[in-house]
This record gives C-alpha cells, structure tokens and sequence, in this order.
C-alpha cells in the first residue's frame, strides 16, 4: 500500500504506536489514517516487554 495508488493515506486497524526509545505504548487506535508522507519507520518485530 505504500507504494501503490494515489491515495494519501494508509487506513490501520486496531493499532498501537510505540516509543522507540522506551519501547512504551505512546497511544492506541480502533482506527488510525497514516499519512504516507509522515512514515518514518515500520518495524513489526519491535515489541514492548
């Protein structure tokens, strides 16, 4: 989805925005609209202990 489209914006699901440096949950979403210009990281192996 990144790269395909015209859209602006990614739709996210039952999200949860972690700190990188903390690892501590910063907030969580039912739904949240990614802006594709604002990414600056996607890492799915990071996880809060």
């Amino acid at each position: 989805m990144l790269n395909e489209g015209e859209e602006s914006f990614i739709p996210v699901i039952d999200s949860k925005v972690f700190c990188l440096v903390t690892g501590n949950v910063l907030f969580e979403s039912e739904f949240l609209a990614v802006n594709k210009q604002h990414l600056i990281l996607i890492a799915d192996h990071l996880v809060a202990q």
